[in-house]
């Protein structure tokens, strides 16, 4: 579905208010030499041009009609709208599209677009991600897996959250700070969590524990185009080993 939206998402949010400390400063690196994961999340947040799209599905947000959760949105204030095309040179009908045809289109494919006649521009979107959660437990050694994307050369973003309005009363108290913490790994489908990764968050908090993986093309005069696709699971936090 298209809608006319001001740029924002609940995902986007979360990850720039989680994202104040410059990036030089944050600890948790990414692997690989791929970017932190401060870098990535304002590399999905940088788009500020009139008549941005942003391409996202939130599997968390599971609904039986719209199983992949797939939204485009489209910055107001412009005249400017985008053009989208499969690789083929077929135009896609954004607005009058399924679910399911999006899903065909859009992810796991190159992207084809232009502005108004002019010179057509191109994006690999990754495959929708589909991690697995082996229990609502989250600790050290815990081990996510998903489906890899060996085309995807942004990596994957894995992130905890931790929101002190939730919790029982006694963490609440001693835990009062909204916490984000995240790293970006290599595309190959696992990662282990360490007891580094899990450091600053309150034992046996509630948290969320995110995956995604994200492709933008920004442009500072033009409208840009920013897509992912993330998966999300709510789980209690052990820290013990």
């Amino acid at each position: 579905m298209k809608t006319q939206l001001i740029l924002a998402t609940a995902f986007l949010s979360i990850l720039i208010t989680g994202c104040a400390k410059d990036p030089a400063e944050d600890d948790n690196q990414s692997r690989n030499s791929l970017m932190s994961f401060r870098v990535y999340a304002r590399m999905l947040g940088d788009a500020q041009s009139d008549g941005t799209v942003l391409i996202q599905s939130d599997m968390s947000l599971l609904n039986p009609n719209e199983p992949y959760n797939i939204d485009i949105s489209e910055k107001e204030g412009t005249s400017k709208h985008l053009e989208f095309f499969e690789v083929n040179g077929k135009q896609i009908d954004i607005v009058g599209s399924t679910d399911q045809t999006l899903n065909t289109s859009l992810y796991g494919t190159t992207l084809k677009y232009r502005l108004n006649g002019q010179p057509m521009r191109s994006m690999y979107i990754p495959n929708l991600i589909n991690p697995t959660y082996r229990s609502a437990e989250v600790k050290p050694n815990t081990t996510i897996t998903w489906n890899a994307d060996p085309r995807n050369a942004n990596g994957v973003a894995i992130w905890i959250t931790y929101k002190p309005t939730i919790q029982y009363f006694s963490i609440m108290e001693a835990n009062r700070q909204y916490i984000v913490e995240g790293i970006v790994v290599p595309d190959t489908g696992t990662y282990t969590l360490t007891a580094q990764d899990l450091s600053r968050f309150p034992d046996e908090a509630v948290v969320d524990l995110g995956v995604a993986r994200a492709a933008s093309d920004i442009s500072s005069d033009a409208p840009s185009v920013v897509a992912f696709t993330t998966k999300s699971l709510t789980a209690v936090l052990n820290k013990k080993l």
